[in-house]
């Protein structure tokens, strides 16, 4: 089972109970988006689309296995239990912000 985490209001949001990630997903974009992601997603869909591919109110929601949300302690474990990690300066390089 998976859980979709509103991280802005925390467990008030999140919603438990899906089967797979995907299924997660597909109701955080049905349900836990603002009407003009929601817009923005549905023309992302249209052949001619040239936008930026991800929306803002996407990046407040984390998906994970619901035992790790049953367990996390922190926002800390919310990000590990979503496949976050943490990234050193070191690792970073200029083209993962698309400088050249």
């Amino acid at each position: 089972m998976y859980t979709a985490y509103y991280a802005p209001k925390g467990d008030s949001r999140s919603q438990s109970g899906f089967l797979t990630e995907d299924e997660a997903w597909d109701w955080v974009h049905k349900n836990g988006m603002c009407q003009s992601c929601m817009d923005e997603l549905a023309r992302s869909k249209e052949p001619d689309y040239d936008g930026h591919g991800i929306w803002a109110c996407e990046a407040e929601w984390f998906v994970l296995k619901t035992e790790d949300f049953d367990k996390a302690e922190s926002f800390g474990d919310i990000l590990t239990g979503a496949g976050y990690k943490p990234v050193t300066p070191a690792e970073l390089k200029a083209e993962d912000f698309g400088e050249n």
